[in-house]
């Protein structure tokens, strides 16, 4: 596609939602990300975040079948067959990459402080799956770090490898990670318990992911 046919393409998008309440911003790799806000009827936990965003990526896009819960409980065929998705492995890049940062630069007396980003710790354990099946992980991952560097306040010459082991031991050690997540999982999950996802579970998939960074690029 044309730069002057992506340019087109986005002013439609930016056109079907924004209003005044919905401002876009420049995001990273060439994206546009529009943040949606909308007023909450019920309390909810801090880690949630209060808005959706809507996010328009410019690389290639995947294609999953999209089921809804009551055709799957059924045993039903997708009622769509295919649906443009950002990747999901450019997705859990992303999150690896703003989970480290953030966790290097959380401090929860500060004015700045973002629970929500205990969503990531889940998120990166349920795709772990997909992320084992591609090769493009580690170089996503590479490429977010860099251009998300300082990102959460965190101004510090730290290499990616150091970054990411510094990650794991905060997680592993400050036990209000932990409660955070829980509480995180009951407010948004409704599967059975034995399909919940558990705090050390994954905390293990997480390592497991830093495992295959490493390896990937030792530096």
């Amino acid at each position: 596609m044309a730069p002057r046919d992506l340019t087109k393409l986005e002013g439609r998008v930016h056109t079907a939602v924004t209003s005044p309440r919905r401002r876009s911003r420049p995001g990273r790799y060439g994206r546009t990300e529009w943040p949606w806000f909308y007023p909450s009827l019920f309390a909810t936990s801090s880690g949630l975040r209060p808005q959706i965003r809507v996010e328009m990526s410019l690389l290639p896009p995947t294609l999953p079948p999209i089921a809804s819960l009551i055709g799957a409980a059924q045993g039903k065929q997708p009622e769509i067959a295919a649906f443009l998705c950002v990747d999901p492995v450019e997705t859990a890049a992303d999150k690896l990459s703003a989970l480290a940062w953030r966790v290097q630069a959380r401090r929860r007396d500060s004015d700045g402080n973002d629970p929500t980003i205990v969503r990531h710790v889940h998120d990166l354990a349920a795709l772990k799956p997909v992320i084992a099946a591609s090769g493009e992980f580690t170089a996503l991952v590479n490429r977010a770090m860099s251009e998300d560097e300082g990102r959460g306040g965190a101004v510090i010459a730290v290499t990616p490898a150091r970054l990411l082991a510094g990650m794991l031991e905060r997680l592993a050690t400050d036990p209000l990670w932990a409660t955070e997540y829980c509480d995180y999982v009951r407010q948004v999950f409704f599967a059975y318990p034995a399909e919940l996802i558990g705090f050390d579970q994954a905390l293990a998939a997480l390592t497991d992911l830093v495992v295959l960074v490493r390896r990937g690029d030792p530096t």
